[in-house]
């Protein structure tokens, strides 16, 4: 599906908190025909796709690691903060900074930033009391959106 776009490697532009103007670049495997088929869904694909980019870059450029996923209904997709071994054998997910991740094949610069809005308001609203971070990824134009925490 993501190869519709271009093949891997692609050169993604990268904003951090509105004010830093990154680039990366990602590469992946070409999908063969069997992993085709199983991924023969648009919108899991997209999503899970985001899920990867988005984890990477919040990694790369914030020094935060995806710790777990959020249960169903939290209010974001992953639980993120320092690396896993360095927070020891008891991790409070409550003490953790909550991901929500976005990814979008709409064209042109207006609609990726109304989803990042939406994204950034989407953890505050299930929860005040924890930090929360968005990243929004724009597949046709190659572009990584990471707010936060707030």
């Amino acid at each position: 599906m993501l190869t519709l776009y271009g093949a891997p490697p692609a050169a993604f532009s990268v904003t951090v908190n509105d004010s830093q103007d990154l680039s990366c670049v990602c590469s992946w495997p070409l999908p063969d025909e069997r992993l085709q088929g199983a991924w023969n869904n648009q919108t899991d694909t997209i999503e899970g796709a985001a899920s990867g980019i988005a984890l990477a870059a919040v990694e790369l450029y914030c020094g935060l690691y995806a710790i777990a996923r959020v249960e169903t209904r939290g209010g974001a997709d992953y639980y993120i903060g320092p690396r896993a071994r360095d927070l020891g054998p008891h991790v409070s997910l409550r003490e953790q900074i909550r991901l929500e991740v976005s990814g979008t094949t709409q064209q042109g610069e207006a609609p990726l930033t109304e989803r990042f809005r939406q994204k950034r308001e989407q953890p505050k609203r299930a929860s005040k009391a924890t930090p929360s971070m968005a990243a929004v990824v724009g597949f046709p134009h190659w572009r990584i959106l990471v707010g936060g925490p707030e």
